[in-house]
């Protein structure tokens, strides 16, 4: 059911590609271009987790695409987020995800995260032109887009004893391959002839976002995060 919901997904993206490039009266050129980014993703985690996590998640992203018209384009991408790490201490007789710390210690828990993420972006182009009559510049647009990304949580979670029932708890915690919905407002313009500025704001369906363990119990937390809401710029190359 999963594998028919992806072949659906990329079907539609595929189809208003093409149904764009159909309608375009500038079939004959193309408008290619790279771009990278610096992101800032705001992402906090759900309920207990917000312990273990931080909710601040620095990356980067580099895409393709195509601007097939003033109007419509497409891009394929990846992002990644830097591997960020915080502790929690667990205490002696504390109970935390309905066990009982049971190591007759304190248990120091660090956990790691690292989001890798492809994704498909169609793109709906607005020239500031016209909106602004006195910008004589043609390459300033107003930008929104809607997309589906396809992520990748590496998760890792460490206690120092191997002997208490939170141990069993978090071992062999993976996170779970996950599609969802991403959309995005924002600006871009051309500096030069080939090199231009994208400004974005995006918010992602990353509540979608899970992890599996060994440990039963691990179905009433297996979702981490909240939606997220980023903030990215950076250089667009045009070929």
């Amino acid at each position: 059911m999963e594998m028919k919901t992806k072949w659906i997904a990329i079907g539609i993206f595929l189809g208003l590609w093409s149904a764009s490039a159909m309608c375009s009266d500038i079939l004959e050129e193309t408008n290619l271009y790279a771009g990278l980014e610096f992101k800032y993703n705001n992402m906090k985690p759900q309920g207990i987790w917000n312990k273990f996590f931080i909710k601040h998640h620095p990356g980067f992203v580099f895409y393709v695409g195509d601007k097939m018209n003033d109007y419509w384009g497409v891009d394929a991408g990846f992002d990644w987020t830097t591997e960020k790490s915080q502790s929690y201490t667990v205490g002696a007789t504390q109970n935390i995800f309905g066990l009982t710390n049971n190591a007759a210690q304190n248990e120091l828990v660090t956990s790691k995260i690292r989001l890798k993420s492809g994704y498909l972006d169609l793109n709906a182009y607005l020239p500031l032109q016209k909106l602004i009559s006195s910008i004589d510049n043609e390459t300033y647009y107003l930008l929104a887009t809607v997309g589906i990304s396809f992520t990748k949580p590496s998760v890792e979670i460490n206690t120092p004893t191997t002997t208490s029932n939170f141990d069993g708890f978090v071992q062999n915690i993976k996170g779970v391959n996950q599609r969802f919905v991403r959309l995005g407002l924002g600006a871009q313009g051309m500096i030069t002839e080939f090199i231009g500025v994208r400004a974005m704001w995006r918010w992602a369906n990353t509540s979608q976002i899970h992890i599996k363990g060994d440990s039963a119990a691990l179905s009433n937390y297996n979702h981490l995060f909240k939606d997220n809401y980023a903030y990215s710029l950076g250089l667009i190359y045009k070929f």
